[in-house]
Order: structure tokens, then C-alpha cells, then sequence
């Protein structure tokens, strides 16, 4: 929770990025545990939230889209909070135009 707080700051944000923190995310996504899924996605997404706020960020995150992306929209289950975290994740990464052209072409993410 602290980090996805921190990550407002521009300067945490690059942080974030220099220390190949969204490497683990990725791996977490494509190597999901059933068992405690929501738990394991709910605090990485809390943060791709809060750093795709800002221009920055949206340019961050646009770059590894393509790698985690896909797997993401597979996890949907509507009971979960990983669906509406990952909508408003979406949402934010629309406001990037290298972004929202992959979303768009990406049927998964649509739909």
C-alpha cells in the first residue's frame, strides 16, 4: 500500500522504473496462483493505478503493456476487485495514445 501511494510522485515513479519493479508484476500475471489470486494482483494493480495517472507513468507502463496485457484480461472474474482495478488501470492508460491504439486493437480488452 505504501508504494502505490508513493506512487504519485514522479520521483517514485521513476524509481519504480529504474528498479525493474513491474518485471515482478508481469510474472505474477502470467504465473497465476488460483488460490490466492486476488490478493497477489489487487496491490500490483492498486499500483499500475496510481502511476498511470500521470503522462509519465502512462508512458512507463504503455512500453510493457504488450507483455502482460493479454494475460491480465484472462483473469477477469466479476466478483473480484481485480476486475474493476484493472478497468480503471485501463482507463487511465487510454490517455496515452500508444496505449489506447494497443487497448483498441486488443479484442480481450474490449470486450
Amino acid at each position: 500500500k505504501l508504494l502505490s501511494n508513493a506512487a504519485f510522485n514522479s520521483e517514485c515513479v521513476s524509481a519504480v522504473w529504474k528498479n525493474n519493479l513491474l518485471i515482478h508484476f508481469i510474472s505474477t500475471v502470467k504465473n497465476p496462483k488460483k488460490s490466492n489470486e486476488e490478493k497477489r494482483l489487487v496491490p500490483w494493480l492498486n499500483l499500475l493505478v496510481n502511476v498511470t495517472f500521470s503522462r509519465e507513468g502512462q508512458r512507463m507502463v504503455a512500453k510493457l503493456l504488450h507483455d502482460f496485457l493479454p494475460h491480465l484480461v484472462e483473469r477477469q472474474n466479476p466478483k473480484l476487485q481485480v476486475q474493476y482495478r484493472t478497468a480503471l488501470f485501463i482507463r487511465n492508460l487510454c490517455a496515452n495514445s500508444t496505449a489506447r491504439t494497443f487497448i483498441q486493437n486488443s479484442e480481450r480488452a474490449l470486450s
